[in-house]
């Protein structure tokens, strides 16, 4: 049961990530969104037409804490201006979130 709960809560806080950037990043696609085993979890949107592509890792903790809910993770992006850091990398860098 405990692995049933922490899968769906995984599952559920990286939803609210892809529709935080989703949000965040108009007119962008999300290209890549693959999990490295369970340390972390890497995220991409591209705008192909601007020729921009922006990459979010997520620690696997972050993911799985039990404290983390989906609520919790969308607050906490803001609060943390991920968005806004990811925009800041250099070019074909990536944002290191939750460690």
């Amino acid at each position: 049961m405990h692995n049933e709960e922490e899968e769906t809560r995984v599952k559920q806080n990286q939803q609210a990530i892809r529709d935080y950037l989703l949000d965040q990043f108009k007119g962008f696609e999300p290209t890549k969104d693959k999990p490295e085993c369970s340390l972390y979890h890497w995220f991409t949107v591209t705008n192909i037409k601007a020729y921009t592509q922006y990459t979010l890792k997520v620690s696997g903790a972050r993911l799985s804490d039990r404290g983390q809910h989906s609520e919790h993770i969308k607050h906490q992006l803001d609060l943390d201006n991920v968005a806004g850091n990811m925009r800041d990398t250099e070019k074909g860098g990536h944002f290191s979130w939750g460690w």
